[in-house]
């Protein structure tokens, strides 16, 4: 009996994370920001945010990866990337996180646009792709500051240009422009900045057309048939 009740509640354990599995990805990206905000300046920050980062981003893997093959890219993707940031965390090459973000970013897409019902993972996948978007970009703005240092922005921290420090500013002026919030101390400067940061405004308005487009149609769908 104990056996078999031990088996039933692990089952009700993994259904039950199945059924959140994008509540809790998303909950996750969120404790991630928070933290890498919250830990700025810590001697252990670095350390700690790369540990919390493997496992939301496993997280993510497990919520959007529908097949092996997805799964394999998305680790090919990840491996050389998390091997950066734990041996080179100086180096331009931390910035291969685009490329996981970006893949991550089309699996979960696929996810709601496949989706023949809303539900709460339609919605919650939809909010991880918004706050995915924002950490693509910064990623992005990261990687042409390492080859253009200085000549991007201008009005980042004086000493931003401590690794940790730098990244927070680049998720801070990146969720500001996918936001369109407006800018009132980072800017860009130059042709190249801007015209990256004009795409990255027009994704987050266009992001947002088409989710509303698409739950209305899902809706409209499932009402038809009734």
């Amino acid at each position: 009996m104990d056996s078999k009740s031990n088996l039933n509640t692990s089952e009700r354990i993994l259904r039950l994370l199945e059924s959140y599995r994008m509540f809790n990805f998303m909950c996750a990206l969120l404790i991630l920001l928070i933290l890498t905000a919250a830990l700025e300046g810590y001697h252990y920050a670095h350390s700690l945010l790369s540990t919390f980062g493997m496992v939301v981003f496993a997280a993510g893997g497990y919520a959007a990866c529908t097949s092996r093959k997805s799964l394999k890219i998305l680790l090919a993707l990840a491996v050389p990337w998390l091997l950066c940031e734990w041996f080179f965390p100086q180096s331009m090459l931390v910035y291969l996180s685009f490329f996981f973000f970006f893949y991550l970013i089309i699996l979960l897409v696929r996810m709601v646009i496949n989706s023949d019902e809303i539900t709460s993972n339609t919605l919650y996948g939809a909010v991880c792709i918004y706050l995915l978007l924002g950490l693509m970009w910064a990623t992005l703005y990261g990687f042409i500051s390492e080859i253009f240092p200085g000549s991007i922005f201008s009005g980042m921290l004086p000493d931003a240009y401590h690794h940790h420090k730098e990244i927070n500013e680049f998720i801070y002026f990146s969720y500001t422009t996918l936001t369109t919030l407006g800018y009132g101390d980072i800017t860009s400067v130059t042709p190249v900045g801007r015209l990256i940061a004009v795409f990255e405004a027009m994704t987050g308005q266009l992001f947002l057309a088409f989710l509303v487009a698409r739950l209305i149609c899902v809706y409209s769908l499932k009402y038809i048939n009734k």
